[in-house]
């Protein structure tokens, strides 16, 4: 709550009434972009109805944790001429690799193969890490992704 001195103090900087008339009735209008650029950028992961489902599977490798993880991949879209490769601190909302390879049609992404690539480093016990690997055709248009996410420490 404002007091009547902070309000006489404030005054000098700001006229209060003039102030929440100009700004007050545009705060439907500010949530209402606040709201459409939150839901633009959630989906740019989106890729459309025909979307394809990659299923991904990998173990952590405890002996060479400085190297990204071998991804074995299923149901890859027929098309695929490159993936793009994240992997994400889930937990402290960290981001720990990123990279855009060429599909080579094994389904296979060896080991290694994300640089930069920063290895798991939990910080307060075990922490969700998430992989997503988005397929892109030709056109570099999203044709598929997945998603997998496991726990370390």
């Amino acid at each position: 709550m404002i007091n009547s001195d902070t309000k006489k103090g404030l005054s000098k900087y700001w006229n209060l009434k003039s102030l929440r008339k100009t700004i007050m009735p545009h705060t439907g209008c500010l949530l209402v972009i606040a709201f459409l650029i939150l839901f633009v950028s959630c989906s740019s992961d989106n890729c459309g109805p025909d979307c394809a489902k990659i299923s991904i599977d990998f173990t952590w490798d405890l002996k060479n944790m400085d190297i990204s993880p071998k991804l074995i991949l299923q149901s890859v879209p027929k098309g695929t001429t490159h993936f793009k490769i994240k992997m994400f601190d889930l937990s402290n909302r960290y981001p720990h690799g990123n990279e855009k390879i060429i599909n080579d049609g094994s389904n296979i992404i060896k080991a290694g193969t994300i640089d930069p690539y920063q290895e798991p480093q939990p910080m307060f016990g075990p922490t969700r890490y998430e992989f997503t690997i988005k397929a892109l055709n030709q056109d570099g248009k999203i044709i598929g992704i997945g998603k997998k996410m496991r726990k370390f420490g």
